[in-house]
């Protein structure tokens, strides 16, 4: 009798059973179809906007696809914020990305870096630093570099968070001017004297080399056959030190520096004391000249094809509505003007305008996600 009685037990079990699982099956399936397709950022650029303590404004990052098509809140509000459920701390002073991560570099009261997934822009890992001096971070697979205002160079690894790599330069003369990367290289620009340019490989235990130029560099575009720099008319007269410069003759544009030989060359000689903003990309140079570096209403600018050597001027009457205080930048064809005050336009080649102020104020830098 007891073992009939476990019997039914058993047999009025499996039909409970049964529904229990179709409503398991049932649940699972309305949780997948509630839950959001997550957001993949691709064929576009960011936006960065570096915020203000002062007014209370927040940093924010935005996203535009090429085509002009806005993603909703993302071309407008911080996507940062939308999808980590956190504000940027402090303010976003840079931002780099490699094929898989972006690094935000923000400032609260020390330094901090925001390790973030490149396509979904999910947080992953924050890394506080000991100072508030960094001003430009760059991004490779294994590594991050972050280089200060006084002239050190950290050099970070990704995944454990550690410095591996301190490089202090702070003996160096001068006023910090550019800042870029390229194949594992850092290239600056001090302005001391006279104007030098400095390459620290990192792959070569961070070895420095200075180049001294003599006028002033203000923008530098690293490539593969040599570092090309606009300079401009120094403020100081360096002619006494010109025993101690490598080339005394070139005067302000477009000037080659050979890594290989040291030697440094003249490639576009300016009409206007002023060049700067140099930006490359596939083949083509693009500068702007002004005469005055203060004023906008006498801007100008050259496109230089490296290939054939052909010269050209454009944005002759879409720049001068600038402000000298703008970043440029070259990309398919295309030229990205992104002024604090005007927002970003974008132009074609022959200086048409093709999508005009899209950001709204205050960005400050536009990084491409390839």
């Amino acid at each position: 009798m007891f073992l009939y009685l476990i019997k039914i037990k058993k047999t009025m079990q499996k039909p409970f059973l049964y529904i229990y699982l179709l409503i398991l099956v049932f649940t699972s399936c309305i949780k997948e179809e509630e839950s959001p397709q997550e957001l993949i950022f691709k064929d576009g650029y960011f936006i960065i906007k570096t915020g203000n303590q002062t007014t209370g404004q927040s940093a924010s990052i935005l996203f535009h696809r090429y085509d002009g098509d806005h993603l909703d809140e993302h071309s407008y509000g911080d996507l940062f914020s939308t999808i980590n459920d956190e504000k940027i701390p402090g303010l976003l002073l840079d931002m780099a990305v490699n094929n898989d991560k972006a690094c935000l570099l923000t400032r609260v009261q020390n330094d901090r870096l925001i390790i973030t997934d490149k396509r979904t822009m999910r947080k992953e890992k924050e890394i506080i630093l000991d100072s508030a001096e960094s001003n430009a971070v760059f991004l490779t697979e294994q590594y991050i570099y972050v280089f200060s205002k006084n002239f050190v160079i950290s050099k970070i690894n990704i995944d454990s968070g550690q410095i591996v790599l301190t490089k202090n330069l702070s003996f160096l003369e001068g006023a910090l001017n550019d800042v870029q990367f390229h194949d594992n290289k850092l290239y600056f620009s001090t302005i001391g004297k006279y104007g030098k340019l400095h390459v620290v490989d990192m792959k070569n235990k961070a070895t420095l080399t200075t180049y001294n130029i003599g006028p002033f560099i203000n923008s530098i575009v690293p490539l593969d056959d040599g570092v090309y720099i606009t300079i401009e008319e120094p403020f100081n007269p360096y002619l006494k030190y010109k025993l101690e410069l490598i080339n005394p003759s070139i005067s302000y544009g477009l000037v080659k520096v050979d890594l290989s030989d040291g030697s440094v060359n003249q490639i576009i000689n300016s009409n206007f004391r002023y060049p700067h903003n140099l930006t490359y990309d596939n083949g083509l140079f693009l500068l702007i000249e002004t005469q005055n570096k203060y004023l906008s209403s006498d801007t100008h600018s050259k496109l230089w094809n490296k290939t054939t050597g052909g010269l050209s001027e454009i944005l002759k009457s879409v720049v001068p509505s600038y402000n000298s205080n703008f970043f440029l930048k070259l990309k398919d064809s295309r030229i990205y003007v992104l002024s604090p005050n005007y927002g970003l336009d974008v132009l074609d080649l022959d200086g048409q305008l093709i999508r005009g102020n899209s950001t709204g104020k205050n960005a400050s830098k536009i990084v491409f996600l390839d």
